[in-house]
């Protein structure tokens, strides 16, 4: 291919993804049908979007570091540079704080949003990077996609990535599809969704009638979940015949997470027709684009943007051995180069298990180190961290020219009666250093169970008849009904009052309890007693934070509670409703340096009952007030 060919796809590439992600983003997250009608103002629309930035930061991050990356880089990067904080962005950024390098970063406590659009909509630098190879497309994506995300939505990743990289050379879509689908696992439920949004696509004509396809079996109450939209992106490609004006109303009118399926829909349209068709054609226009952040790049034009990406093709021809050779290549890309790394070492962690450690408790990993050196490494192994853990593990290293050394690591946490959010440990090997850590197990004290029968009756004489006398229909369609809940059932709801909640609500009170640790926001309700049935139960937790802090709390709940934060009621819901981190946000409240305390009254009304509390706190100077806090030491007296 010739490299002005190359560079006129990269261009339509960025032409379609900035300006189609600008027409989605206004309805990002309306889960329901338009009837928009395509405007030609449409092109003129640009608005900051996550989507693209990230990419842009990427870019910066290969042209500072060169192609020898790793995980990390992306995520230092992100923390140090991205300002909001929603979704999985949220939870990676806590977890890389505490030390959880990716992929747990992206996995651990991530249990509602691992699957989202975060990680899809980054696909299109590696696709133009690693053009006409979907196989070195797909391979390394997985280097941002695993920082934030888990198997399913970095599979979408590498479904993009590929399909895109192979547009550069193929223009049919179904043979594109083809391609995609075979960089990913073909048990996977990705690989099942595009299968059947095609056959839908085949049997049906009307776009709404597939969308409800689609969401009949893929459907997901979050409007950034991966596999509505991905569908939602293939059926607007295959019902618009790569037409970018039908693609883009298509999936606008078909809601969810408009910005990403409008902008991933855009950039494979462009990268096959090419900014030249896609002007020509459509009437597109260089729009330029905005960030939420400053990116210091040297403009703002989205040409300019596909120019600094393209002039790394040959560096990614040399060092990735990119199948697809470019040829007629300006001298100013064939003779740029990307900084070359020299490293020593590097390191990384597996754990036993989840990445946390209770009060008191042991946490066991493995550390492996890697010399990257045509030396044998010798040296100290140095490991540091607060006064509330100690550490046990080799003190002395050799790892041969090229080799690795893996070592056991056991933590003991040495202060039963407080544990911080972050427990990091610091190690030195060979003038190298690392950062690891672990989560805290958040201590909650529980009251309970309580319960009501659905009536008292009165102690009779023995031989005085039914009992059943006593008993009332009330809310039950018969006396049947009202008797056989009476013998089958219990009653359970927030005016069921188990103890002096006032009293609970401000301090520890003297009644029996049991303690329960929840090692992530998720806390084990059910774990705390073997009764089963309807019960409200009473929990406590104790915090401390170092400085006034101004914070934010998301509940997360699927029954009635009601929230005291010191001792003040600050919610209270009846809804019986699907969990999601974020039922409820209550407003910002000013916490002052020193001790408080939260206190939940909760009901179970099912078989189960699901309940988590996020602190929200920003980190850094800069960051938005969404961020997931973690300054905070939890008590455990």
């Amino acid at each position: 291919m010739k490299f002005s060919e190359y560079r006129d796809r990269v261009y339509g590439c960025w032409l379609g993804k900035c300006i189609c992600g600008s027409i989605g983003a206004p309805l990002e997250g309306c889960k329901q049908l338009f009837e928009y009608k395509f405007d030609p103002e449409f092109w003129k629309i640009s608005l900051p979007n996550d989507d693209l930035e990230l990419q842009v930061l990427w870019l910066n991050v290969i042209e500072k570091l060169g192609l020898d990356l790793d995980a990390d880089d992306f995520a230092e990067a992100f923390v140090a540079a991205v300002p909001y904080n929603p979704g999985e962005y949220a939870y990676f950024k806590r977890n890389f704080r505490r030390g959880i390098h990716p992929p747990t970063s992206g996995t651990y406590n991530n249990y509602y949003y691992h699957q989202g659009m975060g990680c899809c909509i980054r696909a299109e630098i590696w696709a133009c990077l690693c053009a006409g190879d979907p196989q070195l497309a797909a391979r390394v994506c997985q280097l941002d996609g695993q920082i934030d995300h888990s198997a399913e939505s970095i599979y979408s990743e590498m479904f993009i990535a590929a399909l895109e990289a192979a547009a550069f050379v193929e223009q049919d879509l179904d043979k594109l599809l083809d391609i995609a689908v075979g960089v990913i696992p073909a048990d996977s439920k990705l690989a099942r969704l595009v299968a059947d949004t095609r056959r839908w696509c085949r049997m049906f004509d009307d776009i709404r009638t597939i969308r409800d396809e689609i969401l009949r079996h893929y459907g997901h109450p979050d409007c950034t979940n991966m596999f509505e939209n991905i569908g939602i992106t293939i059926m607007s490609l295959l019902g618009s015949n790569l037409n970018l004006e039908k693609a883009t109303m298509f999936a606008l009118n078909s809601g969810f997470d408009t910005d990403c399926t409008c902008g991933i829909a855009g950039a494979i349209v462009g990268i096959i027709k090419g900014a030249k068709q896609l002007q020509h054609e459509f009437g597109v226009k260089d729009t330029g684009y905005t960030a939420n952040f400053e990116l210091n790049r040297p403009s703002d034009r989205i040409e300019q943007l596909a120019d600094d990406i393209a002039r790394l093709s040959s560096e990614v021809e040399r060092q990735w051995k990119r199948k697809l050779v470019l040829e007629d290549v300006p001298p100013e890309v064939a003779n740029f180069r990307l900084p070359i790394r020299v490293r020593t070492c590097t390191f990384t962690v597996k754990y036993d298990g989840e990445p946390v450690i209770f009060p008191g408790g042991v946490a066991y990993c493995e550390l492996t180190i890697r010399n990257h050196t045509d030396k044998p490494l010798s040296g100290p192994l140095v490991m540091t961290a607060p006064e509330t853990l100690s550490i046990d593990c080799p003190k002395q290293l050799t790892i041969g020219a090229h080799g690795k050394k893996t070592v056991n690591v056991i933590v003991r946490h040495q202060t039963p009666q407080a544990i911080a959010d972050k427990q990091l440990i610091h190690v030195q090997f060979a003038d190298c250093g690392y950062t690891f850590g672990f989560a805290a197990a958040v201590p909650w004290k529980v009251y309970g169970p309580y319960w009501e029968n659905f009536y008292t009756i009165p102690q009779m004489e023995l031989n005085s008849g039914s009992y059943g006398r006593f008993i009332q229909q009330g809310k039950f369609p018969n006396m049947s009904s009202a008797i056989r809940n009476y013998h089958l059932n219990l009653r359970a709801g927030l005016d069921v009052v188990g103890l002096n909640e006032e009293a609970l609500a401000k301090s520890y009170c003297g009644r029996e309890n049991t303690v329960i640790y929840a090692t992530n926001d998720l806390i084990p309700v059910d774990s705390a007693f073997g009764y089963q049935g309807p019960a409200v139960f009473y929990l406590a937790m104790e915090f401390t934070t170092p400085v006034d802090l101004p914070v934010t709390f998301s509940v997360g709940h699927t029954g009635p509670f009601v929230l005291w934060i010191d001792g003040v009621e600050k919610v209270r819901s009846e809804d019986e409703t699907w969990l999601t981190p974020e039922n409820i946000n209550l407003d910002r409240v000013n916490l002052p340096a020193g001790k408080h305390r939260a206190v939940f009254k909760v009901v179970r009304q099912g078989r189960t009952v699901d309940l988590c509390l996020i602190v929200r706190a920003p980190s850094r100077r800069g960051e938005r007030g969404d961020a997931h806090a973690t300054q905070l030491t939890f008590l455990n007296e």
